[in-house]
């Protein structure tokens, strides 16, 4: 774990090389600038280097090196430890119930597979982003509701079988 740590920690704050050879500025340049002057710990410095890379990429386009100056400025004047509780304090106030974490994982995930067999017939696997789930959801709340018949005997479709005609309703409109 020690060695890993190290490994990350050089990979973030030592210069880097383009495909060219062009030498490019590390990926924490602040962090490389304070650990090479010897103003915070190798400790210190894998500790922010790790915490912002741990933050949502939405936090990072706002305020990336807003919160590795305030984490280098905490970490001059205290331990590794009590950086690292400080670090934890931040990351969770920039985002107080992971959501946003959350919110890139099911963006990066969302996907839609469809697969026919030899009848014509097929299967959709679907893993939806909150914003298409809650419009699936009102498509099936509208169109999926039990249809008794004109006796009154109750609707003889499954629940899933009655999602399926409203999907196919749906389709049919979009088209």
């Amino acid at each position: 774990g020690d060695a890993a740590a190290k490994v990350r920690l050089a990979a973030a704050i030592s210069p880097r090389r383009s495909l060219t050879g062009e030498v490019l500025a590390p990926l924490h340049e602040p962090t490389a600038e304070a650990f090479t002057a010897g103003v915070v710990s190798a400790q210190a410095a894998e500790v922010v280097t790790s915490t912002v890379d741990a933050l949502p990429a939405c936090v990072l386009q706002e305020a990336h090196s807003a919160v590795e100056d305030v984490l280098l400025d905490f970490a001059k004047s205290h331990d590794p430890q009590t950086l690292a509780r400080h670090a934890t304090r931040l990351a969770t106030a920039l985002d107080q119930d992971g959501a946003l974490a959350d919110h890139e994982r099911v963006e990066r995930r969302r996907t839609v597979e469809f697969r026919r067999f030899p009848d014509g017939s097929g299967v959709l696997v679907v893993q939806l982003t909150a914003q298409a789930a809650e419009h699936v959801e009102t498509v099936f709340d509208t169109l999926a509701q039990p249809a008794p018949a004109q006796d009154g005997t109750r609707d003889p479709r499954t629940p899933g079988q009655r999602r399926h005609d409203a999907l196919l309703a749906a389709l049919k409109l979009a088209i």
